[in-house]
């Protein structure tokens, strides 16, 4: 009786296909053969990311340094008579951070009383999904549509500077902070 080798066989486990991703991404196959998996090596563009010998078989791929868009990342099995196999899938990278930037009060401006509107221009290339607004570290408010603003009541701080923050969300949950000082003069 002959007996055959064959491919070992591979099965995507993540990131799932068409999900979005960013940062530092877990990439993981399960790969099985009738003989023996010498090896899994890992692709993103058909660049290699890192190659594991034994199970689990996963690499970390850092996507900060990349252009956001879509990539192919592949997976190869090789068994221990050299024959392959592979699983492909496509994610698209968001590591883009939403910009925001403050347009009420002025900075260095003089303020007072209860309704001074603190508000900002925010924007991304996908969508901010939410502004929150501070007051050195107490919540003024958050803003999950545009215009983006908050109120903020001076009649309970005590005369001086005080630093203002807003902080832009997009969907993927990439943030930016924007500060600004004003002077409360009650």
């Amino acid at each position: 009786r002959i007996q055959q080798n064959t491919p070992p066989t591979v099965t995507w486990v993540e990131p799932l296909a068409a999900s979005v991703v960013r940062g530092r991404v877990r990439v993981t196959a399960y790969a099985i053969d009738d003989s023996q998996v010498s090896n899994v090596e890992f692709f993103v563009n058909g660049a290699s990311i890192g190659t594991v010998s034994a199970p689990p078989y996963q690499v970390f791929w850092n996507t900060l340094p990349l252009t956001n868009g879509m990539y192919q990342l592949r997976a190869v099995a090789t068994d221990n008579s050299g024959l392959t196999a592979f699983r492909e899938v496509s994610v698209s990278v968001d590591d883009q951070a939403p910009q925001v930037a403050f347009t009420a009060p002025a900075a260095n401006a003089m303020v007072s009383g209860a309704q001074v509107g603190v508000l900002a221009n925010a924007t991304d290339d996908v969508r901010v999904s939410e502004v929150a607004f501070f007051r050195d570290s107490a919540l003024l408010g958050t803003s999950l549509i545009a215009p983006w603003g908050a109120v903020l009541d001076t009649c309970s701080v005590a005369d001086g500077p005080v630093t203002l923050r807003a902080e832009a969300r997009d969907g993927r949950g990439n943030l930016t902070t924007a500060t600004r000082t004003v002077n409360v003069s009650n």
